[in-house]
C-alpha cells in the first residue's frame, strides 16, 4: 500500500506531508498513493513497549501481542521473559509468526521462563547458560537480552545469584540484561549496584519496601549511583509496580525515567494498566513534557534494546509510524497501589503504519 499522510505534525520535522512508498518512508508520493487526512495529529516512528507478556502458554499473563500492539497503536512489543530456552522454539511459531505486530524478545535466564509460573529462579537448575547462549546464537533476528525477575518469590533462597548468572550470560552474548524488582530479598540496591551500563531496571519506580525512594524521602545511594552511571530506569507499570508518589519524588530528585513501558498482561490489560497510550498519558499527568514521553516510547527504547533502526524516520527507512492526538480534557488515572491522580491531557492513537500498511486503531 502506497500512502500520502497529509496534515499531521512529523515528530521532529514539523509539519508536512510523509509518503510511503513500498513498505518505506519516501521522498516522494508514488502515483498510485492513497491520501490519509490525519488533521493535524502527531506522526512519530512507531511505539515500543520494551516490557510486555505475549506469549499464551505463560499461565495468567501471555496476552496476543496484537491486541496490545498494533490494535492499541504499538508497532513493537518484546516480550519479557515469558520464555526460556526450552521453549523458544514455540515462542517463535506461536508469539511471533502468528501477528502483525513486531514481537521481540528477552529471553528468560531460567530454561523454563514462565511456562510452568512464577517460581522460575528457585531452583538454579533451571538455569543452563550454555543451552540459553545456543539459542541466542540461532535467534539474534528476536532476542534483544536478558530476563531476570529479582524478587523473593522468584528467587527463594538464591539471592542475587541469579542476576550474576543473568549478567554473566549478558557478557558471553554482549546483550543487556532487564530486571524485573519488586518484593525483597533480594535487596534493589544490592541488584543496581550489580548492573552495567545498559542494563535496564524495569518497575523501577515501584512503591514497594526497598525501592529507590527511601523511607524520608530521599533517593536511596545506589539508585543515584546506577542512574549516574547509565543504568536505565524503565518505568514497567504492571499490576503492582508503578506508585505515582515514588516516580513523582523521583522527578524531584532527578531520577527520571529512561523508558515507558506497560508489563501488560492478561492480569492488568483491564486495569490499571490497559495499554501503552494511557501508560503515556500518566507521564504526562505526572508532568513530564510531551517530547520527554514521545522519546522515552520510541527513541529511547529503540536505542535500549539495540535496535535504532525501529525509529528512523528517514527516506528510506521502513515505515513504522504511529499517529497519536493529544486530547485535553479532564482524565483520571489509578497507578498499581489504586492511587489517583487526574491530568489535563491525553494520547490517543488513532492510525499504525507498519511494513507499509495502514491500520486504523
Amino acid at each position: 500500500m502506497n500512502l500520502i499522510l497529509r496534515g499531521a505534525t512529523l515528530v521532529g520535522s514539523g509539519p508536512g506531508d510523509v509518503y510511503v512508498t513500498d513498505g518505506k518512508i519516501a521522498a516522494e508520493a508514488a502515483a498510485d498513493a492513497q491520501v490519509v487526512d490525519l488533521d493535524g495529529a502527531l506522526l512519530t516512528s512507531g511505539l515500543i513497549d520494551i516490557h510486555t507478556h505475549v506469549f499464551i502458554p505463560a499461565k495468567t499473563l501471555g496476552l496476543p501481542a496484537d491486541r496490545v500492539g498494533i490494535t492499541q497503536g504499538v508497532t513493537t512489543v518484546v516480550d519479557a521473559g515469558s520464555a526460556g530456552a526450552r521453549d523458544f522454539d514455540r515462542f517463535r511459531a506461536e508469539a511471533v509468526e502468528t501477528q502483525k505486530t513486531r514481537v521481540l524478545s528477552w529471553l528468560n535466564v531460567s530454561s523454563i521462563g514462565l511456562v510452568d509460573g512464577r517460581h522460575e529462579l528457585v531452583d538454579l537448575a533451571n538455569v543452563d547458560l550454555g543451552r540459553s547462549l545456543e539459542v541466542i546464537e540461532a535467534n539474534r533476528d528476536l532476542i534483544v537480552g536478558i530476563k531476570v525477575r529479582m524478587s523473593g518469590s522468584v528467587v527463594g533462597d538464591n539471592g542475587i545469584k541469579p542476576l550474576e548468572l543473568a549478567i554473566e550470560l549478558g557478557e558471553r552474548a554482549d546483550l543487556p540484561v532487564l530486571i524485573h524488582t519488586g518484593n525483597r530479598p533480594p535487596e534493589m540496591s544490592d541488584c543496581l549496584d550489580m548492573l552495567r551500563p545498559g542494563d535496564i531496571c524495569s518497575h523501577a519506580f515501584h512503591g514497594k519496601p526497598g525501592g529507590i525512594i527511601d523511607e524520608n524521602g530521599d533517593a536511596r545511594p545506589a539508585a543515584i549511583r546506577a542512574h549516574e552511571r547509565g543504568v536505565l530506569f524503565d518505568i514497567g507499570h504492571g499490576e503492582a509496580s508503578l506508585n505515582f508518589s515514588v516516580i513523582a519524588r523521583a522527578k524531584e530528585l532527578g531520577l527520571i525515567p529512561h523508558t515507558i513501558s506497560t508489563d501488560i498482561h492478561e492480569g492488568n490489560v483491564d486495569g490499571p494498566v490497559f495499554s501503552m497510550a494511557v501508560t503515556m498519558s500518566k507521564a504526562l499527568a505526572l508532568g513530564f513534557s510531551l517530547d520527554q514521553v514521545l522519546a522515552w516510547s520510541t527513541t529511547a527504547p529503540a536505542r535500549a534494546i539495540r535496535r535504532p533502526e525501529l525509529a528512523d524516520l528517514s527516506v528510506g527507512a521502513p515505515a513504522d509510524l504511529t499517529v497519536l492526538r493529544l486530547v485535553e480534557g479532564e482524565f483520571s488515572y489509578r497507578d498499581a497501589d489504586t492511587n489517583p491522580l487526574n491530568g489535563q491531557q491525553a494520547l490517543e492513537p488513532t492510525h499504525v503504519i507498519k511494513d507499509g500498511e495502514l491500520y486504523v486503531v
